[in-house]
């Protein structure tokens, strides 16, 4: 235990100092104008950004948790903070936040989760993000049907409204056409078809069986954890109104 908890504060520190680094580099024109903003305010303001600050990080390490302990037991809370901590970091540092999905492995990786279930978890969490943000869009339209509220965009202006809507179009579309993609065989033959044939061609497979075999085995895994989503309404409904209760009152 004590080893744990030694190698868990190594590994926040190194994150620690990378994101303290990566934050000068990205402040390193308008550092000045940014302290400046820091040191205006007072120590009960700082207090709450930095309380505010470590209860997202706990939440999403519940959230976590949640998804994670069916695949490791002992999987704790501050193992989700600190995955959670990786994939932010990993987030930050690439381009489009392309970097996070991958630091989220690692991160599972570390705690001694295998890869298979890293990416069980991630579907888990993944999903019911996503059932959030259609929640979210919809109570968004409610609220912007007797309130106008503009927001800026790219400078443009567009009424919240609007932007709701396609939330609400986007997110459902995701969410009732993505099981009927996963179960549907027909089209899983034409795709793996397609993508046996350029692959092969172009050299990026050497063996079209072995990637069908391979491809059919990451699907079954994909469909079982879509049935697992469905049918623990428990687990699912708790990571939900996780996401939620974080959206709603800590902003993402």
């Amino acid at each position: 235990m004590r080893r744990k908890i030694i190698n868990y504060s190594i590994n926040m520190g190194i994150i620690l100092a990378i994101s303290i680094l990566t934050f000068i580099y990205l402040l390193k024109d308008n550092a000045h104008e940014v302290i400046g903003e820091i040191l205006s305010l007072n120590a009960f303001s700082i207090t709450i950004i930095f309380a505010v600050v470590a209860l997202s990080f706990l939440i999403e390490g519940l959230i976590i948790k949640i998804a994670t302990v069916e695949y490791k037991k002992d999987f704790k809370i501050y193992d989700g903070v600190f995955v959670s901590s990786i994939r932010a970091l990993f987030s930050a540092i690439t381009p489009l936040k392309l970097g996070a999905l991958g630091g989220q492995i690692y991160g599972y990786v570390k705690k001694e989760v295998s890869t298979k279930d890293a990416f069980s978890s991630t579907f888990k969490t993944s999903y019911a993000f996503r059932v959030n943000l259609l929640l979210i869009s919809i109570l968004v339209l409610i609220f912007t049907l007797t309130n106008d509220i503009n927001v800026d965009i790219l400078n443009y202006s567009f009424n919240a409204r609007y932007i709701a809507v396609l939330g609400i179009v986007f997110n459902f579309v995701i969410f009732f056409l993505y099981p009927i993609v996963v179960f549907s065989k027909k089209l899983h033959n034409i795709f793996l078809k397609i993508t046996s044939f350029f692959g092969f061609k172009f050299g990026r497979i050497n063996c079209k069986k072995c990637y069908i075999n391979e491809s059919k085995d990451k699907l079954k895994t994909i469909q079982d954890n879509l049935i697992k989503f469905y049918k623990n309404t428990r687990e699912s409904f708790s990571l939900i109104l996780l996401y939620v209760f974080k959206s709603f009152f800590m902003g993402g």
